[in-house]
């Protein structure tokens, strides 16, 4: 229970930091996911249910780690031939698949199948809001950073 607290934590202190400094469409993706994240673990401590998705939800962090690295990086203008920054793209572009998308589909199937004992007003908020919501932001950022690390060209100096 207390992972599950700290997590509220963080989640909304980051929510903060991005109000704060971010700009662009991105700002909206990330409130909505934070969003429903906090409303997601914050129903789930009241009612002292699904603690153990939560838990498992929170295996997508490892892949957070990568995605700040990365963004680090490009703040302190590591060109991207560096050999760290290139490692960096290629480990974030794994964990994104085996800890987001894995674990999205996992948590797709686990919610469809055994959603029922979780409620019928929050089977209905997981089934048709969280799970579509993450899914769509989850493509997006995927895509972004297919694009932007990997199929944009590069201007030649």
């Amino acid at each position: 229970m207390g992972t599950t607290m700290t997590s509220i934590g963080y989640f909304c202190y980051d929510t903060i930091d991005i109000i704060s400094n971010q700009r662009g469409s991105e700002l909206w993706e990330l409130m909505v996911h934070h969003a429903l994240t906090i409303t997601f673990f914050g129903t789930s401590i009241i009612r002292r249910m699904n603690i153990g998705y939560l838990m498992l939800a929170l295996i997508v962090e490892i892949n957070s780690v990568f995605l700040h690295l990365r963004k680090l990086l490009h703040q302190y203008n590591i060109p991207r031939e560096n050999l760290i920054v290139r490692l960096t793209m290629m480990i974030n572009i794994i964990t994104f698949l085996i800890f987001r998308f894995g674990l999205l589909i996992y948590g797709s199937m686990a919610i469809f199948r055994d959603g029922e004992r979780a409620g019928s007003y929050f089977h209905i908020f997981l089934s048709y809001i969280l799970v579509p919501t993450v899914w769509i932001i989850n493509i997006v950022l995927f895509y972004r950073l297919l694009y932007t690390d990997f199929l944009k060209k590069r201007k030649t100096k």
